[in-house]
């Protein structure tokens, strides 16, 4: 009930900002993308299947790149799209899909140059941090350990939670 909640709110706030993403420049292409998306996300829900839900939710949160793009917000396009790379390998490793999983990982290492230039984030501390746990979670890909994979994927997500409070905050300092 509380899936099914939540994702009505999302129907609702897609409903409510696609004609200002359509203004701001989101293609149609960009626009058909989030709707299948969402209605994919929705099948998986009412068929209560939770990997599926899973799978279909990392997809959604993918398209948020091109409303960020678009919208220009404080946090970049590539910060969505290197958290994206992240969850789509490690739910493709749950799975067992190790092999495509691990094709993610060239990815993720261009989206996260670009962001590390884009971040603007005062604390080099978390950006050294976001770094290394970066490189761990390619050398998890590698080892094909589930285990060791889940461990670095939270704390690599951790990090990039923190960056991305970091960059609102300068945003709404200005």
């Amino acid at each position: 009930m509380k899936l099914e909640s939540g994702l009505k709110d999302i129907h609702k706030s897609w409903n409510k900002i696609e004609p200002e993403a359509i203004k701001a420049g989101l293609s149609v292409s960009e626009i058909k993308s989030f709707e299948q998306a969402i209605e994919k996300l929705t099948l998986q829900i009412s068929k209560q299947n939770k990997m599926g839900s899973l799978g279909d939710a990392i997809e959604l949160y993918g398209q948020y790149a091109n409303l960020a793009k678009v919208f220009k917000s404080p946090v970049p396009a590539d910060y969505y799209k290197t958290k994206y790379e992240i969850m789509a390998a490690s739910v493709e490793a749950t799975n067992g899909e190790w092999t495509k999983a691990l094709e993610r990982a060239p990815k993720i290492k261009d989206y996260w140059k670009s962001l590390k230039v884009q971040a603007k984030v005062k604390d080099e501390k978390i950006i050294s941090r976001s770094e290394f746990s970066m490189d761990d979670f390619e050398t998890a890909l590698n080892s094909n350990n589930l285990d060791l994979l889940i461990i670095k994927a939270e704390i690599v997500l951790e990090n990039l939670q923190q960056i991305e409070k970091a960059m609102s905050a300068m945003k709404n300092n200005q």
